[in-house]
């Protein structure tokens, strides 16, 4: 699982089922994350910003290596998925990077629907769905 996480960066594929389970995973350890540095409380309040401004810089340090840990294993399995449906990686990876972080800065919500249509579609799509056709 490791491995699927943090390996094979430009030649690894993933289907459909596989990429459900470590999206899946990825999606539980974020939320983890979140309840403990802000134990219920709304993310972008002061008194989450206080709370974490307490815990110390080794204690936030170590919740932020854990958040881009985290976002490095998506971004690796988006782009396997994106290479198992047909797609350079490269490419998959631009789409959803300017969806998540580009769309959802200037749109919002719709912009955080519109990343999430994307994963939906790249669970959705069939290996080899989008792949050049070799001329018989």
């Amino acid at each position: 699982m490791i491995s699927d996480y943090f390996g094979d960066w430009t030649k690894g594929t993933l289907g459909r089922g596989r990429f459900a389970l470590l999206y899946a995973g990825i999606v539980v350890v974020g939320l983890a994350i979140v309840l403990v540095a802000f134990g219920g409380m709304e993310v972008g309040s002061r008194e989450a910003a206080a709370k974490i401004n307490a815990m110390g810089p080794a204690k936030s340090g170590l919740l932020m290596l854990l958040v881009v840990a985290m976002q490095i294993a998506a971004l690796n399995i988006i782009a396997k998925r994106g290479r198992d449906i047909g797609m350079p990686g490269l490419v998959t990876l631009l789409i959803f990077i300017a969806l998540s972080f580009g769309a959802v800065a200037f749109l919002g919500a719709v912009g955080a629907l519109l990343a999430l249509a994307f994963v939906v579609a790249l669970l959705l799509l069939p290996t080899g769905m989008l792949a050049k056709k070799a001329d018989a």
